[in-house]
């Protein structure tokens, strides 16, 4: 697998499971941040250098680092759903279950104890 042509339809993002699947070692990672091909934005997810920041690319990376186990919420649901009112949460806000506690800097996490199949839909690859 390219691990850049997977980015492109990631919002230019690419997880730590996405580079050692493409072969890459940490040592490799390292010097691909070093040399600046990529820059870290969340634990396990890195943006390659020159793709421009977005609301939606913040907001793939927070779920990318919590993947399997965040999905969107609240405003930040709304707003991938295309029905949020025009203005825009100076938030992301996350939802996981009570196993799991979200704690970021720019981030509010909610939690729930009940979370079922029809719960969480996907919009633009992202939940």
């Amino acid at each position: 697998m390219d691990r850049f042509h997977w980015a492109e339809r990631h919002d230019g993002l690419i997880t730590s499971k996405v580079n050692r699947d493409a072969g890459r070692t940490k040592r490799q990672l390292e010097r691909d941040r070093k040399v600046g091909r990529l820059r870290k934005v969340r634990r396990g997810v890195s943006v390659v250098n020159g793709v421009p920041p977005s609301w939606r690319q913040a907001v793939r990376a927070v779920l990318l680092s919590h993947e399997g186990y965040a999905a969107g919420s609240h405003w930040t649901a709304l707003t991938l759903l295309g029905t949020a009112p025009s203005t825009i949460s100076d938030f992301i806000h996350v939802l996981s279950d009570t196993a799991h506690r979200i704690s970021l800097v720019g981030v509010v996490g909610h939690r729930s104890g009940v979370i079922e199949d029809g719960d969480v839909t996907t919009r633009h690859g992202m939940k």
